[in-house]
């Protein structure tokens, strides 16, 4: 699958994650996790790249003030899901919120 996010973002820049079509996939389904609060699971469609995470699946709730914890991909179909990968935390943001990722 191949994921990336960006290693190079600025605060507040889109922070772009993406990842290799599966042939078999269907959709794709992001979770991630920040600081002491629950996993968030997004299902995305058939889309394979995201534009923004604070936007596209809701990192700037709030709930990543602290700490962004991981940020996950998983591949789907009718059959069930692939296994997580980690889109690298080098290239993942520390913290998110008011609209804006760093």
């Amino acid at each position: 699958m191949m994921p990336a996010g960006c290693g190079f973002c600025d605060c507040c820049d889109p922070w772009p994650i993406s990842w290799a079509a599966v042939p078999e996939a269907t959709h794709y389904v992001v979770r991630w996790k920040c600081s002491i609060n629950p996993e968030q699971v997004h299902d995305v469609g058939n889309k394979t790249a995201i534009a923004d995470v604070c936007n596209d699946i809701d990192m700037c709730n709030g709930m990543c003030a602290f700490t962004v914890g991981y940020i996950k991909v998983q591949a789907c179909n009718d059959d069930g899901c692939s296994a997580l990968v980690n889109i690298p935390a080098d290239q993942s943001p520390i913290t998110c919120g008011g609209g804006c990722c760093c």
